[in-house]
């Protein structure tokens, strides 16, 4: 060893000395307080909210996105149905109502003429006046004359023809054009036969 050198020397000469790191460096006093601790680099903004927060927060937009579903689903179902409804005893059908009309609770007696006189209706038929229940066929009503080829498909911008289904009229009417059906009529003018 090199005997020269004045720290090896220091170092030699000094007996063994256990060295405490809790305690405070012998440059500072041992009655004043330790120094604070130094800022972290990374820290809060605030505090997070539990998982149980978390999750009632995420059960209740689920629950209202559900509710706004079946809303616009069931609304969008009965806009759309064509079978009947049942809404507490009150039936509404969407294709007509007249199926559940009869001869017998109608307003109209046998003879009696309901419309008005216009010469734009002055094609004339007689026959069974029906609901149309056919989603194909164009008009709300079909006249019964026979046949199916001889059957009238029917529409009414003056009268409501659901008065008279079950019922045994002349009508008169101005044809429409139409792909679907041999004859289709506009009613202006309905007596009762029958």
């Amino acid at each position: 060893m090199d005997q020269n050198n004045p720290l090896i020397h220091s170092l030699e000469n000094q007996p063994d000395q256990a060295v405490d790191f809790n305690s405070p460096p012998p440059d500072q006093a041992a009655d004043s307080p330790p120094p604070p601790p130094p800022d972290p680099i990374l820290h809060q903004l605030h505090d997070s909210p539990s998982f149980k927060d978390k999750l009632i927060k995420g059960a209740g937009f689920a629950a209202v996105f559900l509710a706004f579903y079946f809303i616009g689903l069931g609304s969008y179902w009965l806009i759309n149905n064509k079978t009947n409804i049942n809404l507490g005893g009150l039936s509404e059908n969407k294709t007509s109502t007249a199926t559940t009309k009869t001869a017998a609770n109608s307003k109209y007696k046998k003879g009696q003429v309901i419309g008005i006189d216009d010469p734009t209706f002055g094609d004339t038929a007689e026959g069974l006046l029906e609901a149309n229940d056919d989603p194909t066929k164009p008009g709300t009503h079909k006249l019964i004359r026979g046949d199916q080829s001889q059957t009238a498909y029917l529409t009414s911008s003056v009268v409501d023809l659901d008065e008279f289904v079950g019922r045994k009229v002349k009508i008169w009417g101005e044809t429409q054009t139409a792909q679907e059906v041999g004859w289709f009529m506009d009613v202006g003018k309905v007596q009762i036969l029958e």
